[in-house]
């Protein structure tokens, strides 16, 4: 986790996420990657929560946009957050 220099806020990537925690989405990928992201509800500007992960990390469950997505951990690494709680 880091903190952005521009504000207080605390930034991490997808798969740092905590269970039960939740973050604003404020980048995800580029190309292929943030169109399957967008098109699974995973878009800059809305919360997501972390449900749960597998054993050994992948893949990664979350709630976004009132519905469960489940995503491999290549594709949770490409996904900044702003932490919520």
């Amino acid at each position: 986790m880091s903190k952005n220099k521009y504000s207080a806020e605390k930034i991490c990537k997808l798969v740092e996420l905590k269970k039960d925690k939740a973050g604003i989405v404020k980048k995800i990928g580029s190309g292929i990657l943030a169109q399957k992201l967008i098109n699974l509800g995973v878009i800059p500007g809305e919360k997501i929560k972390m449900i749960t992960r597998s054993p050994f990390g992948d893949p990664i469950i979350i709630l976004a946009r009132g519905c469960l997505v489940g995503l491999s951990k290549n594709m949770a690494e490409n996904i900044n957050l702003c932490l919520l709680n």
